[in-house]
């Protein structure tokens, strides 16, 4: 199944902030969090929600982790990342 792709790559808000907050998943989860936070409800907030996700997961809170997954999933299947297309 292909899903549409946006004619620019996702280009992050804040210094590209989904970016480093995914790169930092692992190594600094306190700021993958920090960075990941401040974008959602932005134009990144699927993005955002998958890190967010990750580190729901990664403390042991599976539900919570499960249902902000899935609905950056659904919004991702939807339509294409919304953050940077427009120049934000």
């Amino acid at each position: 199944m292909t899903h549409p792709t946006p004619d620019a790559p996702c280009q992050p808000s804040s210094d590209h902030a989904v970016g480093l907050a995914w790169a930092a998943r692992d190594d600094s989860p306190e700021r993958a969090s920090l960075l990941s936070s401040a974008e959602l409800g932005g134009p990144c907030d699927a993005q955002a929600g998958v890190t967010s996700g990750y580190l729901l997961w990664r403390d042991g809170a599976l539900p919570q982790a499960v249902e902000r997954i899935g609905r950056s999933l659904m919004h991702l299947r939807q339509q294409p990342p919304a953050c940077g297309s427009d120049g934000a």
